[in-house]
């Protein structure tokens, strides 16, 4: 008997399928791209940036409960121990999801 699969939550499969596009593409060279091509890669790579950092915010705003389950001081900590991020940065970014979350 197999065990039904829990459906994934639908930012966790957007943030899946950003990473399996970005390892596909890992090893492509743009060197050989169009300059119109290059051009539009650095706007809309801008615009993706800007959309993962603000869902970055919403899910660390939303995280409580993630560092509790491991007795973490606080999300950030959490991170640092997970991801090796500076530490400081992770703070400010705890701080900025939690202000953007109240209002």
């Amino acid at each position: 008997m197999t065990a039904l699969q829990q459906p994934q939550h639908p930012v966790l499969e957007a943030v899946v399928a950003i990473t399996a596009s970005l390892d596909q593409v890992a090893d492509a060279n743009p060197s050989f791209m169009a300059t119109d091509q290059k051009a539009a890669a650095l706007v809309e790579i801008a615009r993706a940036k800007a959309q993962l950092a603000e869902l970055e915010l919403r899910v660390i705003a939303a995280a409580d409960d993630v560092a509790a389950d491991s007795a973490a001081r606080d999300v950030a900590a959490w991170l640092h121990h997970h991801t090796h991020q500076r530490p400081e940065v992770l703070r400010a970014d705890l701080r900025l999801a939690a202000a953007l979350d109240r209002t």
